[in-house]
């Protein structure tokens, strides 16, 4: 995995999080927490200049510590896909996308090949990758391609729903950005139809909760 010892806890989880998990508290990006999008002139240029700084710095970092492909390292290109996407650099926020998700699924992919890593780091893993494959899909719908967003929304989905739980942030989120993406191509009826199934997963895991 780039990195012996990876336990599948992040050192900058604080950082992707936004306030509640990997682009949960509302935001619809699964790596970074919303709150950097629409970032043009005065301060809002500025936070995301400086956060572009000290991501740059960050990946640098890890890389000479960790070795190019450590999940680490993903992690930090998707957290400045993020930064660059909201300052309108589309072309490098997907050069950093796509290959984050490579990595991210490779390093997916070899956890699950060996047996002493545990279903933790795997689905630490799982989840790392669906945020970033959930960020390329927003990428992807900016740009119009909105068959490549929703083949990338579904996968991501899919990953949350295995590595987390159907009803959690990050994969109701997910579920949210499919909907938009279907009122955005015109079809009401597909996403009238995943709203429903975004209010049965929050109910069912309410549910479960309260019985816990």
């Amino acid at each position: 995995l780039g990195g012996r010892g990876w336990t599948g806890e992040s050192s900058a989880d604080g950082a992707t999080r936004g306030g509640g998990g990997g682009g949960r508290g509302g935001g619809e990006d699964g790596v970074a927490g919303g709150g950097l999008a629409n970032g043009g002139g005065g301060a809002a240029g500025d936070a995301l200049q400086e956060a572009r700084s000290l991501l740059e710095g960050a990946i640098s970092t890890r890389r000479r510590l960790m070795g190019e492909t450590h999940p680490e390292v993903s992690l930090g290109m998707a957290q400045l896909a993020t930064v660059l996407r909201a300052q309108g650099d589309l072309g490098a926020a997907s050069d950093l996308l796509e290959r984050a998700t490579e990595q991210l699924d490779a390093s997916r992919f070899a956890a699950e090949a060996q047996a002493g890593e545990g279903a933790k780091v795997t689905a630490r893993l799982g989840a790392l990758l669906a945020g970033a494959l959930n960020s390329l899909g927003l990428l992807r719908k900016q740009q119009g391609r909105f068959a490549e967003a929703q083949s990338l929304y579904t996968r991501a989905s899919s990953l949350y729903d295995t590595c987390t739980s159907t009803s959690s942030p990050d994969a109701v989120v997910c579920r949210h950005n499919l909907a938009e993406l279907a009122l955005a191509a015109g079809d009401e009826t597909r996403a009238r139809a995943i709203q429903l199934d975004i209010v049965r997963r929050v109910e069912a895991g309410t549910e479960r909760s309260a019985a816990g």
